[in-house]
């Protein structure tokens, strides 16, 4: 082999070696890389994740929902996050009570309080009800589920379905109120 091609090897290699080295520092400064986990309980701001299942448990550890979304964009100041896809699981008292699938929504206030909208389906995993709506909200805290612009409703043993229903969702009970 020719001294100019060893040369043109050894530089090539070292050129790789740089590109390697180099694609293994942090990814800003003063940052280290972040695994997926790490990044979905501490998100940048304008960050997006993709295929996350986020959750809430309140101050002694009790479940308070759960989303999985196809994906999640946190606002700039992380007090909005859009997610899209959502399937969801609201709890109460640790048990699931219904399973949610939306279009579109958004948690806000590190989690206090749930929007989902477009094509809700809500099903109660306790009374067997189907709630079909365009926006739903959930404030946990309060045990208060808003459905807004409903559809038709199948709950079991229950009269006529207002048009803008609000109820507690305290020991599953329908509390109605105009919202």
């Amino acid at each position: 082999m020719a001294k100019g091609q060893r040369i043109a090897i050894g530089v090539a290699l070292a050129a790789l070696l740089g590109i390697g080295l180099y694609s293994l520092r942090p990814f800003g400064p003063g940052s280290s890389p972040q695994s997926a986990d790490e990044a979905a309980d501490n998100p940048e701001p304008g960050l997006t994740l993709r295929d996350v299942t986020l959750e809430q448990p309140d101050e002694n550890g009790i479940m308070l929902w759960r989303v999985e979304a196809e994906e999640v964009t946190y606002s700039p100041d992380r007090r909005v996050a859009m997610i899209k896809r959502p399937d969801s699981e609201l709890f109460q008292d640790g048990d699931v009570i219904y399973n949610v699938t939306a279009d579109t929504g958004e948690i806000q206030e590190n989690g206090d309080a749930i929007f989902l909208r477009g094509n809700i389906v809500a099903t109660g995993t306790k009374n067997g009800s189907i709630l079909r709506g365009e926006e739903l909200e959930w404030r946990p805290q309060e045990d208060v589920l808003i459905v807004r612009e409903t559809l038709p409703a199948a709950i079991p043993n229950c009269g006529p379905w207002p048009t803008k229903p609000a109820f507690t969702t305290a020991k599953i009970a329908w509390n109605w109120r105009v919202a």
